[in-house]
């Protein structure tokens, strides 16, 4: 199977937000998304739903989505077939936005608006920069999870309204762009748990992703009438909401999945999901030459995966003295010594203690009486 590249989904160290929360709200004037990775909505200047055409995509939020355009259209093989396209769904917006404070009625109208406008800006965008690429636009719906319980807070009728025109929007600029109904786009929702597929599938969608262990809770019916019509199903078979290493965690993923997919298969897909993940934030970062530690450095797949990925070559830190196998020594002699020397090595966005209220590093590892006498000090 060809490899589908993904634009960055999750906020990147040293940069501007650049989550996707952040991309659905910037240029939202009244909404942004704070230290802790929260909207913050200010209910007096809130934007209302209203033509946003032409919008662009400055906003430091998309400095990394430009940046990946940048290292792709660079011709030769660095160009792809496909190009997956992830943003936040108008659904999880328009929850988020009501969480936040603000009506629901009022929070799903805003939220449809800015969705279709922005995933118009970005199809846009990646058709200019990769012309002869097909595109995989794909609204990412966490909040769509439990959509199927009788509390949840929108009912399918209101949740339709929400994607379908998000789905409309990206198929007439389609056709107008590539002059055919057939075009090379696909649009999709990806929800990471158990939905009500019937009604996102109402919504007009070609593409349908969800983890492979949620399966069982599309109904049968549904994905069969769904392949047949023409859609595409993007099963996640490799878990990204932990760690994925060498532990028994491996041994019992691959024990429930083989019987459907083989364990070689799943070996290979996962040492080649992990190797071309890092080896694609190489290459946007602009690495040449990558050092690296642990288990993963012993791997030959995982290494050339990494290497193919980011067009550069790895390094075992075995030659610059580090061996492969200390490499966790490594890092909490580094943390310590940032830590003995006052500097801030805790995230705020991971932590979620307030920014600077812990000015001696490391105390939140010490007793409520070291941590006493290091931020008050006699």
């Amino acid at each position: 199977l060809p490899t589908v590249p993904s634009g960055p989904a999750v906020p990147v160290p040293g940069v501007p937000n650049t989550s996707l929360l952040a991309q659905a709200v910037a240029d939202v004037e009244g909404a942004a998304v704070g230290v802790d990775g929260r909207l913050v909505v200010d209910p007096v200047h809130l934007a209302h739903d209203g033509d946003r055409t032409g919008w662009s995509l400055e906003d430091s939020a998309f400095s990394m989505f430009r940046l990946l355009l940048g290292q792709l259209s660079g011709g030769g093989d660095d160009t792809p077939d496909a190009l997956r396209i992830p943003f936040l769904g108008p659904v999880s917006l328009a929850l988020a936005l009501h969480e936040a404070g603000v009506p629901l009625v009022r929070a799903s109208a805003l939220a449809r608006d800015v969705v279709v406008h922005r995933a118009v800006a970005l199809f846009e965008s990646a058709r200019t920069s990769l012309p002869g690429t097909s595109l995989l636009m794909v609204m990412s719906e966490p909040a769509l999870a439990g959509s199927h319980h009788p509390t949840f807070p929108l009912k399918p009728a209101e949740i339709r309204s929400l994607l379908t025109p998000v789905v409309e929007s990206l198929d007439v600029v389609a056709v107008a762009a590539f002059g055919r109904a057939e075009t090379p786009l696909l649009i999709g929702v990806h929800v990471e748990g158990p939905t009500d597929w019937s009604t996102v599938v109402a919504s007009g969608v070609s593409l349908l992703s969800f983890p492979i262990e949620h399966a069982h809770a599309a109904p049968a019916s549904v994905v069969a009438a769904f392949l047949d019509a023409g859609g595409w199903i993007d099963w996640g078979v490799v878990p990204v909401d932990r760690p994925l290493g060498t532990g028994d965690e491996l041994f019992t993923w691959i024990d429930r999945h083989a019987p459907l997919l083989g364990a070689d298969d799943l070996l290979a897909t996962a040492a080649e999901a992990v190797g071309t993940a890092i080896g694609h934030a190489l290459r946007m970062l602009g690495v040449h030459d990558a050092v690296i530690a642990g288990g993963g450095a012993r791997h030959p797949r995982l290494r050339t995966a990494i290497e193919r990925a980011a067009g550069c070559r790895t390094l075992p830190s075995d030659a610059l003295g580090v061996p492969v196998g200390d490499r966790e020594a490594v890092e909490w002699a580094v943390l310590g010594a940032l830590a003995a020397d006052h500097v801030d090595i805790a995230l705020p966005a991971v932590t979620h203690r307030p920014s600077g209220s812990v000015p001696v590093c490391g105390a939140w590892i010490r007793s409520s009486h070291e941590r006493s006498t290091a931020l008050n000090p006699t």
